[in-house]
């Protein structure tokens, strides 16, 4: 997502921007571990070079530290490394958990967003169909005309039907502005004579 903000309009210079967007990355604090991907990965938190020029106050004390006690230092936070780890496993695992639960409680409601007559965008899952690395993966808006067991048929705005149904976890609703709805008038007519 980072590096989908930085890059230029033509997305030619992805690879220009790349170490940037990972040290962005890396260096940023995440709720789920309650640390950074550096500190998880090295023990400590990732020095910025602006850091030396204006000494922060961890450097400056680590640059006053004599060598023996520089390599005690980093030998202690070494070894809470590991305690750092598994509290954060700890963390990601309660998260997950949280998540999980929140997904199973909300799923069942969702099956009301999608009921013939609404608008909704389809993800693209053929990688071959959307050229580019960073391009929009959500095509439509279409209209849902049939919905069974969690299988969708939908139709274009020009009101052609699709012959192939979508599973409902590739759609999610779209609340753009909408053109008629082709497909109520069909709707209204076969309620009416029961088929």
């Amino acid at each position: 997502m980072i590096l989908k903000k930085i890059v230029n309009e033509n997305r030619t210079d992805w690879d220009d921007k790349l170490q940037s967007a990972l040290w962005a990355y890396r260096t940023t604090f995440k709720t789920n571990i309650q640390s950074t991907p550096f500190r998880m990965a090295f023990g400590l938190e990732a020095v910025m070079p602006i850091e030396f020029q204006v000494q922060s106050l961890r450097v400056q004390v680590k640059e006053r530290l004599p060598e023996s006690q520089s390599e005690q230092y980093r030998l202690e936070q070494l070894l809470e490394l590991g305690e750092h780890r598994v509290a954060s496993m700890a963390q990601l695992e309660q998260r997950q958990r949280q998540r999980k639960a929140f997904v199973d409680r909300h799923r069942k409601g969702r099956e009301k967003d999608f009921m013939a007559g609404r608008p909704v965008l389809v993800f693209q899952t053929r990688m071959g169909q959307m050229p580019g690395k960073l391009r929009f993966r959500w095509t439509g808006p279409y209209w849902i005309v049939d919905a069974e067991n969690g299988t969708f048929t939908l139709g274009t705005l020009a009101g052609e039907i699709m012959r192939q149904k979508v599973n409902g976890f590739r759609l999610k609703p779209y609340f753009g502005p909408m053109p008629p709805n082709p497909f109520r008038a069909e709707q209204g007519m076969t309620e009416k004579t029961g088929h």
